[in-house]
């Protein structure tokens, strides 16, 4: 009978094999991204050398005795052998909730490259919701270009093997035609692909459906309400969104859905979760309206800091509930859940992710998409350049703490997360100055 060592090394052998194991090599260690059917797929996260070093010596295919030789050549027994393996192992072939309490979380200082691109293919949409920060509708803007598949494909050889995620979306983007070329191209480069649609216009499409299914890794649906009439002031079409949702979670795709909390759909959150949970979906998604694109024009619609606390904190509760039924997730700038993998007390732009758009342009991130912080187009050049502008290094610099941030336990053991640039500059603050969510955070920090 085979050892649970040396199951989990066969289980990641066949991971590695079928693609489902993600990972790039960084200075001490790797960031590693799993797919499939566990809880934890997608969640990427750091390991050291010692596990990155196992994982290459799976993929050369020695056998778990061979592994077990290699590791005993340091002096190491046979049982101690077999505890590293499972201690190394565990976080890739376990749903990491299980484990989260035992494991060591790592925090790299500086990554080289995002972990993830938000890839707007582009900027045409059927609906107009109030809220996008990205202005799409069914109108282009004056000179608007989008790339070509061909541009898309070389653009996706460039940096392939350094970016492991890419988030789909737009715009709406089942209105391209070639979306599933680029979508099957991304797949075959081994990027774990990540597809954001309002889901209209697939109602009567079951083929279309089939294939992005079969394609992507999550599918990600958004509802602003549990009803049409709630729904359908912030964004439109609402039972056309729950049959397809229904459609894709038959087809036996990973499908979140989630909304943007405003004033007018902040009473509906309960509702919106029973609705998630009735549709059988994997996670519901939420965070306030951000005052970014057309979402400057309704600030009055934004909930109040206290409420935001008061929903945060009652929303970290249902999930603990609900752990086993439903996901919630949140992507409240800077007080988001810390990622294993992005450099802590810094801000997620160009650390954790970076911006697309549907011309090549690159931007730190989707809610910093001004002009003046452009930093480059990736049809014209590499990502390496483009990482190296001054702009984007200002992105890299470490959080100075001041005043009382000083003394604040989550920045002294290196778990801040309230460098959001984009909540900075959308509040009429610079680059530089003290985040206006730093109280709000604290709050939350038990």
């Amino acid at each position: 009978m085979k050892s649970q060592a040396e199951q989990m090394v066969e289980e990641v052998r066949d991971m590695l094999l079928r693609r489902d194991l993600l990972y790039r090599e960084e200075e001490n260690g790797a960031i590693v991204i799993t797919r499939g059917k566990r809880k934890s797929s997608g969640v990427d996260y750091y390991i050291n050398k010692g596990a990155l070093s196992l994982i290459k010596l799976i993929e050369l295919g020695l056998s778990y005795n061979d592994i077990i030789k290699y590791i005993s050549l340091e002096g190491i027994s046979i049982e101690e052998g077999e505890e590293i393996i499972k201690s190394h192992l565990e976080p890739l072939v376990v749903d990491l909730k299980e484990i989260a309490h035992k494991m060591e979380y790592r925090h790299p200082e500086e990554i080289k490259f995002p972990v993830m691109v938000a890839w707007e293919i582009t900027q045409l949409c059927n609906l107009s919701c109030i809220y996008c920060f990205s202005e799409s509708g069914p109108v282009s803007p004056q000179g608007y270009r989008e790339l070509s598949t061909e541009e898309i494909f070389n653009v996706v050889d460039k940096i392939k093997g350094k970016v492991l995620i890419l988030w789909i979306g737009g715009g709406e983007p089942t209105l391209r035609r070639d979306l599933i070329d680029i979508l099957e191209y991304m797949r075959k480069n081994d990027f774990y692909l990540m597809l954001s649609t309002n889901g209209v216009i697939l109602k009567d499409n079951s083929d279309l459906i089939k294939k992005i299914a079969d394609t992507v890794d999550e599918i990600h649906i958004p509802l602003d309400g549990s009803t049409p009439e709630i729904h359908n002031k912030l964004r439109g079409e609402f039972d056309k969104v729950v049959d397809v949702i229904r459609k894709f979670v038959k087809e036996g795709a990973n499908v979140s859905t989630g909304a943007v909390i405003t004033k007018l759909n902040l009473h509906d959150v309960d509702s919106m979760i029973e609705l998630a949970l009735r549709l059988g979906v994997s996670a519901w998604v939420w965070g306030p309206l951000f005052p970014a694109g057309r979402g400057a024009f309704i600030k009055d619609l934004m909930i109040s800091p206290k409420e935001l606390v008061e929903l945060h904190s009652k929303l970290i509760k249902k999930s603990s509930e609900l752990k086993d039924q439903l996901l919630i997730l949140s992507y409240t700038p800077g007080v988001t859940p810390l990622r294993m993998s992005k450099p802590t007390t810094k801000c997620s732009a160009v650390n954790y992710f970076i911006a697309l758009m549907p011309n090549g342009d690159v931007y730190p991130c989707s809610y910093l998409r001004w002009k003046e912080y452009r930093l480059g187009n990736l049809l014209k050049e590499d990502l390496e350049d483009i990482l190296e502008r001054p702009l984007a290094r200002i992105f890299k610099e470490e959080h100075e703490p001041e005043g009382e941030c000083k003394n604040c336990p989550l920045f002294l053991n290196g778990y801040c997360n309230t460098g959001c640039k984009g909540i900075k500059v959308s509040s009429g603050l610079s680059l530089f100055d003290r985040s206006p969510l730093n109280n709000l955070y604290m709050e939350l920090r038990g």
